[in-house]
């Protein structure tokens, strides 16, 4: 009895060299080369990947520059690249860092790409996760996609709106010299208060950046088409969906900005800047991206108990009971602005007198007044 079980227990060891080549299995998994069903390579956590754009191949954790907004388009895509190859079949997840700048609108697996939505200016991360044979590899490769900061005054969908001898309102070319190609950055935007009547409605401006989704209330869509925002339309109704920038301006004394919407309303007169800037900074320099501009706006006045206009300049005809004429400006402080003096109707540089009746004029440094005394002949100021 006991002979039999030994040979059926020999046989058994003999079968299984067999199958094994008649060589000893060992323990360094050289036996794994013997087999006809091998199972893939796998390289995802060594594999040098890359990234394309445009034709562009970008090194992993590069920034990739959108540059598609000439042809008008609002998506971007990007194609995954592996110096091994990506196996068919791999599950390719893609990951935006900040879903305000970029958001993730379809994927093509097989192709290893994927499309962006534009939604921002600004800088945001786009990691690529694969999953292989069922082992995920997350976060293989990083890029980073600048949306860069501009304004919108080359795209004929929003046109610009410049200043003019015949309407004195909006954007005003450079008076540097400057072409006017190359002087978009250092344009002045001129501005009128809300109590110039020659002016009405010229006091709130909204001058447009490219990739901003602007938003506007029910109903108001059409007042809203071009790059400017009429003051006669309340600025309310424009809202932004997207709130990747702010605005800010550098004296709210002469003019307020909405800091959301970017809506530029005039105050008083006066000098301002206004910047805009993106939330998101650039993770190699740490900063932030910007672009300013100027804002003028123009001082007028008028005279107390004659008229209620806003002029740019006026006549004073005193007479034998007006011993003070008071003159009320649209600046915070009259101290702020430059007052001159014309004898007579013509304001021309021979006719100045300012130095002459300087001590006639009493210029607020507390509020927008300026007193006249004692002028006994008609003046233009």
């Amino acid at each position: 009895m006991k002979k039999t079980i030994l040979k059926a227990f020999a046989l058994i060891v003999a079968m299984a060299l067999m199958i094994g080549g008649l060589e000893p299995l060992g323990n360094d998994g050289s036996w794994l080369n013997k087999l006809s069903f091998k199972p893939e390579k796998v390289e995802a956590a060594t594999s040098a990947y890359s990234f394309m754009y445009n034709g562009t191949t970008y090194n992993d954790g590069a920034e990739i520059l959108y540059n598609d907004y000439k042809d008008g388009l609002n998506t971007i895509q990007i194609i995954l690249k592996s110096d091994d190859g990506i196996p068919s079949g791999t599950a390719i997840t893609w990951t935006a860092s900040n879903d305000n700048i970029i958001a993730i609108e379809t994927q093509n697996d097989d192709a290893c790409s994927v499309t962006l939505e534009i939604k921002s200016p600004g800088y945001s991360g786009l990691a690529v996760s694969l999953k292989i044979n069922g082992i995920v590899y997350a976060s293989i490769a990083y890029c980073i996609i600048h949306v860069p900061l501009q304004w919108t005054d080359d795209d004929t969908k929003n046109p610009n709106i410049l200043a003019s001898a015949s309407d004195p309102y909006g954007l005003m070319i450079a008076q540097n010299g400057e072409s006017y190609t190359n002087a978009r950055d250092v344009r002045t935007l001129q501005l009128y208060t809300s109590d110039s009547a020659d002016h009405p409605n010229r006091y709130s401006f909204l001058r447009k950046i490219r990739f901003v989704q602007y938003g506007f209330a029910p109903g108001t869509e059409t007042n809203y088409s071009t790059a400017y925002v009429p003051s006669n339309v309340d600025p309310e109704h424009l809202t932004e969906s997207v709130a990747a920038v702010s605005w800010e301006s550098s004296d709210t004394t002469v003019v307020e900005v909405d800091s959301v919407t970017g809506v530029i309303t005039a105050v008083n007169a006066g000098f301002a800047r206004i910047t805009v800037t993106t939330d998101t900074i650039n993770e190699a320099t740490k900063q932030s991206e910007s672009l300013s501009f100027n804002v003028v706006v123009v001082p007028e006045a008028y005279v107390v108990n004659y008229t209620t206009d806003m002029q740019t300049k006026f006549m004073v005809t005193p007479n034998a009971t007006d011993r003070e004429i008071i003159v009320q400006s649209n600046a915070k402080f009259a101290s702020s602005l430059d007052w001159k003096l014309y004898q007579g109707d013509n304001a021309t540089a021979s006719k100045e007198v300012t130095k002459t009746y300087g001590a006639n004029m009493d210029i607020s440094t507390s509020t927008g007044r300026v007193v006249l005394n004692n002028l006994r002949q008609v003046f233009t100021i």
